[in-house]
């Protein structure tokens, strides 16, 4: 059974790189996404603060 998965393995050697290549790009580029939206959304949340917030003198 193992030499039936290294066949399979061999075989698509170079469809299974390129696959895991694929996700992981996608992967990361969702998990930069993620953070430059949760950097974007924490930066308008405390401008809409100071701009909410009155100035004294």
């Amino acid at each position: 059974m193992l030499s039936a998965v290294q066949g399979f393995a061999n075989r698509h050697r170079k469809g299974l790189v390129i696959t895991a290549g694929l996700t992981g790009s996608i992967y990361m580029m969702g998990k930069y996404a993620k953070s430059k939206l949760l950097e974007f959304h924490e930066k308008s949340a405390s401008e809409r603060t100071a701009k909410e917030k009155p100035t004294t003198l």
